[in-house]
């Protein structure tokens, strides 16, 4: 490393984080992922005790800058506790961006010495349990390009810490107009599984700059494996520079019990798991077990394998049993494994569990965000399966239906019905002869009786039923393909219908809006009286979570840009404990600090001209 006092930019991913600061040490994560990062250097925490005697080397690395054509600097705070996991600070030490002659930066840096030892600083570092007395804080120097636009990126959805997209939110001007909240930024989602998928609402930035963004992004994340927060800009030359990398808090899978759980109401992620996940909506699923994420942290383990086997004796006792991968990445598909053969003892099923974790191990396939579970359930032998098609707004759901397993859809005749989304009434059907159905696992077509191939597949009520459940499907998580199975007419007990699998059809990441609506509404994830906060101390008449409010906040009326007045009033409202909708930028600095207060922020367009205490919930847009 060069010196003591000051470290050139590109020596910062071997820099300890002591002694460069946090913001410093996350320029290292983009230098290291060779992503292109505005030249510089930092000013060290050691040279804070040396003021004086590190003036002539800062003089010096400024002249160094200015030989390579640096004329205009961005002066900004590294604190060792700033822009980590679990503290960002955003907005609480002191940058700022423009300072051109030598003693201008001199005097930019003085001032970000000093924001250390604000009283602000401190309080935050307080209630955040960052120990000591803020001193001493590192320096950024960097040249600082003139900016046409800029933003912020999330490489997870910051509403629900859903990190299988990325959120871009930008503006013409600096980066600073979305994180200070000066205008309403524009959005851009973008799926990490379709990150060609890009759809820009302003040309301020072009669809090529976007995807150089989210590429960008996704490598910085992939090299450290953890979701992070970058600040970037667009040049007047139609550069584009990364300007900061922070981590993101994510929630990590320990090795700790429970390693099991009843697959119904789960919150993993996997698709194959969605009917489970609306196991109260209306949509009828089987019974099964998950072996959960944490079983295959813990996997080896006697305490593992007693509570997997416990789960196998149950369905075991009862047929043949299913296991059927219920993995899950950002990154990637769940589809990489087929379901199990029958498997008829514990043993078996206990073998295929582990060759199943070595597999996944074996492929590379953990990451940061990776759910490794099962679903275990008894073999279904259905007469018939369907698959519901079901594009929602009002559109026909389409039924395609076979007798026997799924399987047979890919060689055999199906029947189609084509059924009104209201009535569930049949306005198109084609049934041909069906001579053949797959009526067995991994196994070829049988021929059917000949009494069956040119019946209907499905019974008028049971195309009801089959629409009936699509219908809900569809109005509980949006257009979807269903598959269903239908089990013998005649049998005594289980549910003639079970929802198996779907499969969301509408691709791309969203991030979810709400809307504050007057009264009530059966979709809301919120109610409480209106309490808008127009002045800093409305705060102080908020009452606690006993008393439901949402606290609604506008950024066009109510400015938000001093950080000791964010800071403060972040604190406050997490005393209060109410949740917040939040007219502004869901990336600025102030909607970071509530977040890591733990308050909870509804990001909307749109807030009405309502009265303090008029009844209002929350709904998705």
């Amino acid at each position: 490393m060069t010196g003591r006092w000051i470290v050139p930019a590109e020596e910062l991913p071997d820099a300890p984080v002591a002694l460069v600061g946090g913001k410093a040490a996350g320029l290292g994560i983009l230098f290291a992922a060779s992503i292109p990062v505005p030249s510089g250097f930092c000013i060290t925490t050691a040279a804070l005790t040396a003021a004086g005697a590190v003036e002539d080397e800062i003089l010096a690395a400024l002249a160094r800058q200015r030989k390579a054509g640096v004329a205009r600097f961005a002066v900004r705070s590294s604190h060792p506790g700033e822009d980590t996991a679990d503290a960002g600070a955003p907005g609480i030490y002191h940058s700022e961006v423009g300072a051109s002659t030598d003693s201008e930066v001199l005097a930019a840096v003085r001032r970000v010495w000093y924001s250390a030892a604000d009283p602000t600083a401190a309080e935050y570092r307080r209630r955040r349990g960052i120990h000591g007395d803020g001193r001493p804080i590192a320096v950024l120097v960097q040249h600082a390009p003139e900016a046409v636009a800029g933003g912020v990126i999330y490489t997870m959805l910051p509403h629900d810490d859903d990190p299988s997209a990325v959120l871009i939110e930008y503006s013409a001007g600096p980066p600073s107009n979305v994180t200070d909240n000066v205008v309403m930024p524009h959005r851009c989602v973008v799926s990490k599984r379709r990150p060609e998928a890009v759809r820009l609402d302003s040309a301020v930035l072009a669809p090529d700059q976007a995807r150089t963004l989210v590429s960008w992004a996704l490598a910085a994340e992939r090299s450290v494996d953890a979701p992070l927060n970058l600040e970037w800009l667009l040049d007047r030359d139609g550069q584009l520079w990364m300007l900061q990398a922070r981590r993101l808090l994510y929630p990590a899978t320990g090795p700790t019990p429970p390693y099991t759980a009843l697959a119904a109401g789960t919150s993993l992620h996997s698709e194959k798991l969605i009917p489970f996940r609306l196991a109260n909506a209306d949509v009828p699923t089987i019974e099964a077990h998950l072996i959960l994420p944490s079983a295959f942290q813990a996997a080896g383990t006697t305490a593992v394998r007693e509570a997997c086997a416990e789960v196998f004796r149950h369905y075991v006792a009862t047929g043949a049993v299913s296991i059927r991968s219920a993995y899950w990445s950002a990154r990637e598909s769940g589809d990489m494994l087929s379901q199990s053969p029958q498997l008829r003892s514990v043993e078996d099923c206990l073998a295929y569990l582990e060759s199943y974790w070595r597999s996944v191990l074996a492929g590379g396939r953990v990451d940061y965000s990776t759910e490794v579970a099962l679903l275990v359930s008894n073999w279904m032998l259905p007469r018939a399966s369907v698959i519901a098609t079901a594009p929602g707004c009002g559109q026909p759901i389409v039924l395609a239906a076979i007798y026997g397993l799924m399987d047979g859809l890919e060689t055999c005749s199906h029947d189609v019905f084509v059924v009104d989304a209201d009535s569930f009434e049949v306005r198109d059907a084609r049934t041909p002869v069906k001579p053949f159905a797959v009526l067995a696992g991994h196994s070829r077509p049988q021929a059917l009786p000949a009494e069956l191939r040119n019946r209907p597949v499905l019974a008028s009520y049971e195309i009801h039923m089959a629409a009936g459940v699509a219908a809900a499907v569809a109005a509980a998580v949006g257009p979807a393909r269903v598959e269903l199975l239908f089990g013998a007419r005649e049998a005594p007990t289980g549910r003639p219908i079970v929802t198996w699998q779907i499969t969301l059809l509408a691709p791309d990441a969203d991030m979810n809006y709400y809307a504050v609506v007057e009264g009530g509404d059966q979709r809301a994830v919120a109610e409480g009286h209106f309490a808008p906060l127009y002045r800093p101390d409305d705060v102080e008449r908020l009452p606690t979570a006993d008393n439901p409010q949402i606290v609604a906040i506008n950024f066009e009326r109510f400015k938000l840009r001093d950080p000791r007045l964010g800071a403060e009033l972040a604190a406050k409202l997490r005393d209060t404990g109410l949740p917040v909708a939040l007219k502004g930028s869901v990336l600025s600095h102030f909607a970071a600090l509530l977040r890591e207060y733990g308050v909870t922020v509804f990001p909307v367009n749109e807030l009405p001209a309502l009265s303090a205490g008029t009844p209002v919930c929350l709904t998705p847009v």
